[in-house]
């Protein structure tokens, strides 16, 4: 097996030209002459492969003349390899298949270039396409869709996060909740939504480039100008109902996805600031089941009266529940909304317990005929003054009654007066309560017996009168002598 010396593929022995490449085959038992170029072939001593070997001298005529050879059918290749060295041969070879490798090269660089160039318009769309993709799912009029999707169907807290309330006002999600969460919702259906400037700003454009061809110069309008505020205009259906809606939208100055600007529906118009609230000084208020912070009480109110004044507040509708120590709560529903105006409940009187409504007239049973027994026999009104409130004592008119009482009393020394008095048929109605005072309006049957110079007779008649108690240290007690 012999090896080209030009390109190394094993050729058959005897084989005169490379069956791959061309080149001349020499036969290694070949005699060389002096200045010859000389190719010998050995088989290396237990190798399977052959390793060609060779050495280089310098060609002269007496080498051309030998082997040139009319009569070989191998015309062209014998005349090439006498006419050029074999190293000359054999790189002509190289060189045709190095042309042909380099137009391969080309080819497959020229397609390489235009998928790279695909890939990269590809991906420069991709980058485009998700630009205005962001932009289209965060703009202004997306995101009042949002928003007006959520608030009418009563989404408040999805709501609220597109809503742009300033921090001053002290607002919260958790008002913005509690004031519309008692708000009418429903199912929202074929919601429009029109940008209200567009018209006009396409007006303004048309009348100022008419004007501007007669030279004269038009201001911009504020609104068309501001860039960050846009301007919307929405109607839909709530359940069938049909609701007109404008809308206001700011960018806030924000980036969201660090690549597109937020925009917020501006929420200048849907609170009122500074209300103030007035109710009785021993009630407490709530405002859809939220204490108001006593933060907010302001010092000086009127008397037995007490001001909250609210430095924001949502517009909405809001349930009012007023309790107090010993009486039933009192609920209202009050809508709030622009130009509302302050809230004031400083006369609001509850209503008592019914439990303490009748704990007051259990006791009224039981003190009654003790203070027209301690009259009838004389005592001193210091015996009894613990049955009444520490102003009644303080100012006398609780003494007043009680002496008023005495002297209708039978005395020896005057010989005629009341020896007896008897209630019954003791009723009560509540008037006028609070959590600390309960005027019971009290009906009774009253029986006298009435003794003169030592013969009594009996009289009747009915007593109806108001009698209030007050509660002092958890004891209610009489405000004034309840005189029979």
């Amino acid at each position: 097996m012999a090896f080209c010396s030009a390109c190394g593929k094993k050729n058959s022995d005897a084989a005169k030209f490379c069956e791959y490449c061309g080149n001349r085959m020499f036969d290694p038992d070949q005699t060389w002459s002096a200045g010859e170029e000389r190719y010998s072939f050995r088989q290396e001593e237990g190798s399977s492969y052959s390793q060609p070997s060779y050495s280089y001298e310098e060609e002269d005529e007496t080498y051309r003349q030998a082997y040139a050879d009319p009569d070989q059918d191998e015309d062209m290749y014998a005349q090439d390899a006498y006419e050029k060295a074999p190293v000359q041969s054999s790189g002509k070879r190289r060189e045709e298949k190095t042309g042909r490798s380099k137009k391969k090269r080309g080819f497959r660089m020229k397609t390489s270039f235009i998928v790279i160039l695909a890939e990269l318009l590809i991906f420069v769309l991709a980058i485009v396409g998700g630009i205005y993709l962001g932009n289209s799912l965060t703009g202004p009029q997306k995101t009042a869709e949002k928003y007006l999707s959520a608030s009418l169907s009563g989404a408040w807290t999805d709501s609220y996060r597109y809503l742009d309330i300033p921090a001053a006002s002290g607002l919260q999600e958790e008002d913005y909740v509690n004031a519309m969460k008692n708000t009418a919702v429903g199912t929202v259906t074929n919601l429009q939504i029109t940008d209200r400037l567009a018209d006009v700003d396409a007006y303004a454009e048309q009348l100022e480039n008419t004007l501007g061809q007669l030279g004269i110069e038009v201001p911009q309008s504020e609104a068309a100008a501001a860039e960050d505020v846009k301007y919307y205009y929405a109607t839909c259906y709530v359940d069938g109902q049909y609701k007109e809606i404008n809308l206001t939208l700011k960018k806030t100055g924000e980036k969201k996805y660090f690549l597109f600007d937020e925009w917020k529906v501006d929420g200048a118009d849907l609170y009122g600031t500074d209300v103030a609230v007035t109710i009785p000084a021993e009630v407490t208020l709530t405002m859809n089941g939220e204490a108001i912070a006593e933060s907010y009480l302001q010092t000086g109110s009127g008397e037995g009266q007490k001001e909250y004044l609210l430095p924001a507040l949502f517009y909405g509708q809001y349930f009012l529940e007023f309790t107090e120590d010993n009486c039933g709560s009192h609920r209202e529903v009050m809508e709030y909304q622009a130009g509302s105006g302050n809230w004031n409940f400083g006369d609001l009187k509850l209503q008592p317990t019914s439990e303490e409504t009748q704990k007051v007239f259990d006791q009224l049973v039981t003190d009654w005929p003790d203070l027209i027994g301690a009259a009838l026999n004389g005592n001193d009104f210091s015996l009894i003054q613990d049955y009444f409130c520490t102003d009644s004592v303080a100012d006398g008119s609780a003494r007043i009654g009680f002496e008023s009482q005495c002297d209708s009393a039978y005395t020896a020394e005057k010989g005629y007066g009341y020896t007896a008095i008897e209630l019954s048929n003791i009723g009560a109605i509540p008037e006028e309560c609070s959590g600390t005072e309960i005027t019971l309006s009290v009906t009774a049957k009253v029986t006298r017996q009435y003794t003169r110079d030592g013969s009594s007779e009996l009289e009747e008649s009915d007593f109806s009168d108001y009698i209030t108690y007050r509660l002092e240290n958890g004891v209610w007690k009489l405000t004034s002598y309840p005189r029979v």
